[in-house]
């Protein structure tokens, strides 16, 4: 199946990639005291949202929302496999994500994403009995995550304690807000330039420059003017970034000339946007030193490298050459606890890492140079693994957590891949119907050309319009009607060419069912009435079929491919044991 196809039933049903593992159902669970959030994710984004923090069950037990202790609490079983409190949460805080504060109505009706768990659940129940679960595809792809998994978990681990460097910090701040105020010449001689850049004081400088602006041999400001990176040249940013206040640039060769610039000051404005990213990056330098000391460290714990075999190691050369290297049992490294990394494992890598093949890689150069990092990947890809077992990494709840949940959303993938998008017979007729049942959704919309007079008093507003309507001349009462706002004093836009799109609600309204020279009042707010006269209305238009249909095409496919997930989890509802928990969530 192809992405497109894949992302779409994806979004029909998003909680499910958070859908947790499939455990037993415990008798009972304890209503603890809320504590800390189930994850930061749901901490940040669900429950500032969600004004109710408990979840009632209908043995009568008030269970935190978003409490640790209460993540696996059961809210719903589909025969065996259970839906948890973190599933809901989860899911809870990706709806509202979605739909953010429009979605608040919703928040306290859980039911519709605790169905579409349950619609999930049953696909993935159905979807392991069918034997979807043992096929090598789905196998491979569980093993490309766990993989995958413990290696950012391992990450994670070895960059935990990384903290930006506040001087790093800082001088990447400064680096990215920089302003230089710069005096600058453009000069047309190369001489000329090089006189000038050569006067090394404030007042040398700007008599120098002086003459050869009134010789019209030189254009520019000497008044000086601050400068940010974003407006200059890249070979003036160039210069500027290794001069210091108070020096002169050689000259610095143009289209149309040499540029010579003096520096005069550097400030530094305040951007927090800037700050934080400049704090993001410092992190992110740190977490880099960081697992380079961490791996370098697995590898003088598990590996013993024959650097003098690796240095010599000649992948360009014509002897021995790559078909005799590709049988070089040497080792290069020795690895405890796994096979060893030798001169064909990297030879092999190298011949599968080029598209078209080594042999001119070797001519062009490439293989010895990329063979430390081919080399590196070999060797992180034996040592890794290692250190998750020795840290038990893949016993842990979080990384069982992590894999079930990945599993459940191949699992219910696979199931509409395979049971579902087969049996569907989408075509353009069908796209046709579907366009010419809502032709009122793809309409290009009015657009009004307008112009107006604006007042500070509604009478005086509606006196105009009175005034325009018998008759008198829109130009002639726009220059002698008094009581008019002045230009800077208008809030709203209601001259020219406007889109209705681009309206505010109530002008929409204001011009209903207008025609051309018709007169309409607008209330923009206090102490703003508009007398507008329509120039031209040229109302909505349909879209073409052909300008539509593919986007056309991919909803009507989402729609049917979501009715019939909701048809196949109505039919699997009747044959498998549904439980819900949940009664209700309140405070």
């Amino acid at each position: 199946m192809n992405r497109l196809r894949r992302a779409m039933f994806f979004s029909l049903f998003p909680a499910v990639a958070l859908a947790g593992p499939p455990t037993e159902a415990p008798k009972s669970a304890p209503a603890n005291k809320p504590a800390a959030a189930s994850s930061p994710a749901v901490a940040a984004a669900s429950a500032p949202a969600l004004e109710e923090t408990y979840a009632i069950l209908k043995d009568g037990r008030r269970v935190p929302l978003f409490d640790d202790a209460s993540a696996t609490v059961p809210v719903a079983k589909v025969d065996n496999d259970v839906i948890t409190m973190r599933d809901l949460t989860d899911a809870l805080a990706s709806v509202h994500q979605s739909h953010g504060a429009d979605a608040r109505a919703g928040k306290r009706d859980f039911s519709p994403v605790l169905e579409r768990l349950v619609d999930a659940r049953l696909l993935v129940v159905e979807a392991r009995d069918m034997g979807i679960a043992d096929l090598p595809e789905h196998k491979e792809a569980m093993k490309a995550f766990e993989d995958s998994a413990a290696r950012e978990m391992l990450q994670a681990l070895a960059t935990k304690d990384a903290k930006a460097d506040p001087a790093v910090a800082k001088q990447l701040y400064e680096d990215a807000v920089r302003e230089w105020k710069v005096k600058s010449l453009l000069v047309t001689e190369t001489a000329d330039a090089k006189a000038l850049s050569g006067q090394k004081t404030a007042s040398a400088f700007d008599s120098a420059a002086a003459k050869l602006v009134a010789n019209k041999k030189a254009k520019g400001s000497l008044a000086g003017e601050f400068l940010p990176r974003a407006k200059l040249l890249p070979e003036i940013l160039a210069t500027l970034e290794g001069m210091k206040v108070g020096t002169v640039s050689p000259p610095i060769k143009l289209k149309d000339g040499y540029a010579v610039l003096r520096v005069e000051d550097v400030r530094y404005p305040e951007d927090a946007k800037a700050r934080a990213q400049a704090e993001g990056q410092a992190r992110s330098l740190a977490m880099s030193a960081a697992l380079k000391a961490y791996y370098a460290g697995l590898v003088k714990r598990y590996a013993t490298i024959d650097e003098k075999l690796l240095k010599k190691l000649d992948f360009e050369a014509k002897k021995p050459g790559i078909d005799a290297l590709a049988k070089d049992k040497r080792v290069i490294a020795s690895i405890k606890g796994a096979k060893p990394v030798t001169v064909a494992d990297v030879t092999a890598e190298l011949q599968g890492s080029y598209f078209h093949g080594v042999e001119n890689a070797t001519k062009e150069k490439k293989a010895n140079r990329d063979k430390m990092k081919v080399f590196d990947g070999l060797l992180s890809r034996r040592i890794i693994p290692l250190e998750v077992q020795r840290l038990g990494l893949r016993d842990t709840p979080e990384f069982k957590r992590k894999v079930a949940a990945f599993e459940n959303q191949a699992l219910f993938s696979r199931f509409i891949e395979k049971a579902i998008i087969p049996e569907m017979k989408l075509g353009e007729p069908e796209v046709k119907k579907y366009y010419d049942e809502h032709q009122k959704e793809f309409m290009y919309p009015a657009f009004y050309k307008l112009e107006s007079l604006a007042f500070s008093n509604v009478k005086q507003a509606q006196a105009a319009i009175e005034k325009l309507r018998s008759g008198t001349d829109f130009k002639w009462l726009n220059a002698n009607a008094d009581g008019q706002l002045k230009p800077s004093e208008r809030k709203a836009n209601v001259e020219g060419v406007i889109v209705e799109t681009a309206m505010p609600k109530e002008l929409v309204e204001s011009l209903a069912n207008v025609k051309k020279g018709d007169y309409r009042l607008y209330a923009a707010g206090e102490n703003q009435f508009y007398a507008i006269h329509v120039l031209e209305v040229t109302p909505p238009t349909p879209q073409a079929f052909d300008e539509v249909k593919e986007s056309l095409g991919q909803r009507v496919f989402g729609e049917a491919v979501g009715a019939a997930i909701k048809d196949w989890a109505g039919k699997l509802r009747k044959a498998r044991d549904v439980q819900i928990y949940l009664t209700r969530i309140g405070s």
